[in-house]
């Protein structure tokens, strides 16, 4: 019966006489398929919304001692439509009647622009699925040839996360503003991959910059995480090779000088008259290496203290300025830092980091090249108090703190290697630690283990990019820091 339907239905097609009753007819018998109960075709194998190959279900098959037996077709496509259609259907249904393609989800040509309020998906796993051949028997009854429609078989992470940005920039193509996302990611391998974390990665993708509208925020895997589509804004902090601040959003054209001695009234790029995203949350600076984020023995005046007495003097405040400290970068490195101007906007922003859902993106300088261009770093760190250095195990330590990390091969230039790192941890010290414990040591970074110093003290080691959803706002921010001018450093610029 199921291969005299499938003839039927293909003819169908292949002549133009398919009408409305056999696309629904299809549709059921497709979802009928394979399942876990005897209201499907087949006798017991996964639920409908998954598939196994052929060499899995024979297995399944000689595990429980169970042959294939015969199934009334028409029947059970019958039981499944009354039920379906037990409820009335809306009646936004006929006015919008549904559309089927079979396509990549990163080119919906037949889809127009800002048409869609609500996308719901499920996007594919790593080589863990292998979608082509657990959907053959789906294929086969719709006469799909596979060969010719491959499905997509992600096998690493950055080509899950290129592929994702491509999907991304085509929703923001398809969606009408304030639609949203239903966007479905969880862990794979273990837990040693938590696709959420690509996913945001591949929504915030710089290639996106200058887009009206973009996918706003990933909520934490084992559950259907919702992601909803606002306003994306980066901001920029300097030109190359110098520090800044910014309260609002910055503008290229203001070229803030480098903030060492003092606040200079330069270094200020607020164009609040245009934008109203930052202010009054927070503050973003473009830390220089040598600056101290906040107070410690040495007495010597931080970050903090000094940006708020630029918040007074700026804001005619009266009274004391409240600026709290959300995070830090050790004293010889550069890069974003950013500070919470209320109580409320602290309070969220340290959840925000607690709970993993910023994206922070470093570059390094190494000399030594990495074994692998590409890898993932799994330490246990213990500090020494005393001498203020840390020391990295790799197997677990009662007395350590588990840190990882995600790195790369961005360039080579000359003898040196630059890489992006991503800390999936925020431990004191855990990018130098891991980094020199693979044998590619910072430049610069004599404490663990660099052969010389920069002339300036510093490391070449830069808080590239932070992102984070607005603590009040409910937007992504993307907030970019340029990067410092030396010897080293200018060879990437």
């Amino acid at each position: 019966t199921l291969t005299a339907l499938r003839r039927y239905l293909l003819k169908a097609v292949a002549t133009g006489t398919s009408d409305g009753v056999d696309d629904w007819i299809r549709m059921v018998a497709t979802n009928r398929l394979t399942g876990h109960s005897s209201g499907f075709f087949s006798v017991y194998t996964l639920p409908p919304n998954q598939a196994v190959s052929i060499a899995s279900q024979r297995r399944i098959n000689s595990r429980r001692n169970q042959q294939p037996e015969p199934r009334d077709v028409p029947a059970l496509i019958l039981k499944k439509t009354r039920q379906l259609l037990s409820e009335p259907v809306a009646a936004s249904v006929s006015e919008w009647p549904p559309q089927l393609l079979t396509a990549s989800s990163d080119r919906t040509p037949d889809i127009a622009e800002n048409s869609v309020d609500l996308v719901v998906t499920s996007p594919p796993f790593l080589d863990t699925v292998d979608y082509t051949q657990d959907n053959w028997l789906r294929a086969w009854f719709c006469g799909i040839d596979l060969s010719l429609n491959p499905i997509w078989h992600l096998r690493n992470a950055d080509g899950w996360t290129a592929a994702m940005t491509r999907v991304f920039a085509e929703l923001h193509r398809v969606l009408r503003p304030g639609g949203h996302v239903a966007f479905e990611v969880g862990e794979v391998r273990n837990g040693k991959v938590r696709l959420e974390h690509h996913a945001l990665v591949a929504a915030v993708d710089p290639a996106l910059a200058g887009r009206e509208r973009a996918i706003h925020r990933a909520v934490k895997c084992g559950r259907q995480d919702r992601i909803g589509r606002t306003e994306r804004h980066l901001f920029s902090l300097g030109d190359e090779g110098r520090g800044g601040v910014v309260d609002e959003h910055v503008d290229r054209r203001l070229v803030p000088d480098r903030i060492h001695h003092g606040l200079d009234r330069r270094a200020i790029a607020d164009i609040a008259s245009r934008h109203r995203n930052l202010a009054a949350e927070i503050l973003a600076i473009n830390k220089p290496a040598g600056e101290l984020v906040q107070g410690d023995e040495t007495g010597d005046e931080p970050l903090v203290e000094r940006c708020k007495k630029y918040i007074k003097e700026k804001y005619n405040k009266p009274g004391e300025v409240f600026l709290g400290v959300v995070h830090r970068l050790d004293r010889p490195v550069s890069g974003v830092v950013v500070f919470a101007r209320t109580s409320k906007a602290l309070e969220r922003m340290n959840e925000l980091f607690r709970d993993r859902q910023t994206k922070k993106i470093y570059w390094a300088i190494v000399k030594s090249k990495p074994k692998e261009d590409a890898g993932t770093l799994v330490h246990w760190l213990v500090k020494n108090e005393k001498n203020n250095k840390v020391t990295a195990f790799a197997k677990e330590n009662k007395d350590g703190q588990r840190a990882e990390l995600n790195y790369r091969i961005l360039k080579h230039k000359s003898d040196f290697y630059l890489l992006e790192v991503n800390p999936i941890t925020g431990r004191p010290h855990q990018i130098r630690v891991q980094l020199a414990s693979m044998g590619c040591q910072i430049v610069g970074d004599l404490k663990y283990g660099y052969e010389k110093p920069n002339a300036d003290q510093s490391i070449c080691l830069h808080a590239r990019q932070l992102t984070f959803v607005h603590p009040v706002k409910k937007e992504i921010i993307s907030i970019e820091a340029a990067l410092p001018t030396n010897e080293v450093w200018n060879l990437f610029s």
